[in-house]
């Protein structure tokens, strides 16, 4: 059939191999379509931070586009990777067209690209509209045994579709994807394993860590694993590419002989303080196992504040089963002693070679040291480690940052834990502005318009991220405000703290902090009311703390010797 043959190129930092893969196809086609640049979930989620080539990508391009000719450079980072390689049925204007799909490191030998224009003449669209080639993963003289097919060639009638998948496309005006024929007509090399020797490793390690255990053998020019031909050695190389350094990279020694990492699930469900306090467990199980994959099964709303931190691979925030699934299931399953969904855990214990879990207990110490039980009844025997979150970097910074937080927020209700009084609060702040301090309030919006009636208080309340908070909090003075995440975050930073406790349990709450005092009134019902007992309490004892209570622990903590003129509500 005699339509145009147009190359579809996403690139992203890919400068080893994008100029070959570009040769390799360049004088056989009509056009090439290069879309580059990072779609924007994989820049967050890489840590790229932009969403341009930096490794001379750009500057590969753009030689190329002079060389031959026939080249289209798109500069774009959409939020999704699907939405940016949609972008190209936008661009292109050349209705009906076969589109080529190639990634910046799959490269072409010349004879399996005579086989693919072959395979596109001889194509009637009427029967498909999708032709597969089959993906050789090149590395040292070892290329995939077990051969991967990938849809490639797409027959592109008009400008509707989208694809819903990174190798699937959908018909909009036919509401239906294309009809693939899954015959493969040529190879490819795909060479992403031969970044580095280390992406390499991890790539096997990752591919193999299903299977557990066990070790590969070089026999008679084949790596065999347990019985399998997993990689096929052969001596041929793409002439394109037969002089790159990369071409002939050596295979680390130690993937001929992998263990698998030992894999270590921990489920939590509760507030964002609490994965604080959970996080010195998951720090002494890293130094315990220090190669083991540490993933955390937790609600999103918890994830945040603890995603980057490097004692954590995996954050699970929905379908745990899949996830447990996909890595061949847990050696261990450690099981927070705060609430879980029964849901959750039935399942992923089912998936769980051996389960850590705490008997029923009265929270008679803190709640990090339960969380410590856990790691010590794999055998740890160091001290407590400090606890640790993230925080993003912020442009804006204050000087003399005083935070106070005055709501909280858990499980979608608002805790009573406020004092009876919020026009204390005002009190408060009118005592840290006389000292020189920037009030800034931090928290949800919720039970917080008391502060808007102090002209001095910047209030961001249910303006900013946790992690944007956290990096406010991380360069604050002083952190006054009711037990909390935020707290639990101050204490993260050593940030001189006080907490004001009201029904809950302090010996288990209290924020790990070096740098604190805490305001509470010696209420003998607090170890009921902590359990739920607190909106049935009449008597509110808890609750009734005044300015004078604060700001004394505040002169106490920071040494202060100002005098405030409280006014006649005293």
């Amino acid at each position: 059939m005699n339509c145009p043959i147009i190359v579809h190129l996403a690139v992203h930092n890919m400068a080893d191999f994008v100029g070959y893969a570009i040769d390799a196809v360049a004088p056989h086609v009509d056009k090439i379509i290069i879309l580059e640049g990072a779609w924007g979930t994989s820049v967050k989620a890489n840590n790229l931070f932009t969403p341009r080539s930096t490794d001379g990508t750009i500057e590969i391009l753009k030689e190329k586009q002079k060389q031959h000719g026939n080249i289209e450079i798109h500069h774009l980072s959409l939020p999704t990777q699907l939405q940016q390689r949609s972008e190209y049925f936008h661009i292109v204007k050349d209705y009906p067209h076969y589109m080529w799909l190639i990634d910046a490191d799959e490269i072409y030998d010349e004879i399996d690209i005579i086989k693919v224009k072959d395979a596109i003449i001889r194509h009637d669209p009427k029967e498909s509209q999708v032709l597969y080639c089959t993906s050789l993963t090149f590395v040292n003289d070892f290329y995939h045994y077990r051969p991967i097919d990938w849809a490639r060639i797409f027959y592109i009638e008009h400008p509707d579709h989208e694809f819903i998948a990174p190798n699937h496309i959908f018909d909009k005006r036919k509401n239906r994807p294309l009809v693939e024929n899954k015959k493969p007509i040529a190879n490819f090399f795909h060479y992403s394993y031969v970044i580095s020797p280390e992406r390499f490793k991890q790539k096997v390690a990752d591919r193999i860590e299903v299977h557990g255990e066990f070790k590969w053998e070089l026999q008679d020019g084949v790596i065999r694993r347990a019985g399998i031909n997993y990689y096929h050695k052969t001596n041929y190389v793409p002439p394109i590419i037969r002089n790159h350094p990369k071409a002939k990279i050596k295979l680390p020694d130690e993937i001929f002989n992998y263990k698998a990492r030992t894999k270590i699930g921990f489920l939590i469900h509760s507030g964002i303080g609490n994965m604080i306090l959970a996080t010195p467990m998951l720090k002494a199980l890293r130094k315990l196992y220090p190669d083991a994959r540490i993933s955390v099964f937790t609600w999103e709303r918890c994830a945040d504040i603890i995603r980057g931190l490097d004692f954590i691979d995996d954050i699970i925030t929905h379908r745990y089963e899949a996830f447990v699934d996909s890595v061949g299931g847990l050696d261990y399953l450690l099981i927070s002693p705060t609430a879980v969904i029964p849901t959750a855990r039935a399942r992923l214990i089912e998936r769980s070679k051996s389960v850590i879990e705490l008997p029923p207990h009265n929270w008679g110490k803190h709640e990090s040291e339960y969380n410590m039980d856990l790691v010590r009844m794999l055998g740890y025997k160091g001290e407590t480690p400090r606890p640790s979150c993230v925080w993003d970097e912020l442009t804006v910074t204050y000087e003399n940052a005083a935070i106070i937080s005055i709501s909280h927020l858990a499980e979608g209700h608002w805790w009573l834990k406020s004092i009876e009084d919020d026009r204390e609060w005002l009190r408060v702040v009118d005592f840290l502005t006389s000292c020189g301090y920037n009030v800034i309030a931090l928290g949800t919006n919720i039970g917080t318009s008391i502060l808007d009636q102090h002209p001095k208080v910047i209030n961001l309340c249910g303006k900013t991220t946790i992690t944007e908070a956290a990096a406010i909090i991380k360069n604050a003075k002083l952190f006054v405000g009711l037990d909390g995440a935020l707290a639990h975050i101050a204490a993260c930073f050593e940030i001189p703290s006080v907490v004001v406790f009201t029904f809950t349990n302090i010996i288990k709450n209290l924020p790990l902090n070096r740098n604190l005092l805490v305001v509470a009134k010696n209420c003998p019902k607090r170890t009921t009311c902590q359990h739920g007992n607190w909106a049935k309490c009449e008597s509110r004892f808890c609750r009734r703390i005044s300015a004078k209570d604060i700001v004394s622990k505040i002169r106490e903590l920071r040494n202060i010797d100002a005098v405030i003129n409280w006014n006649s509500s005293e």
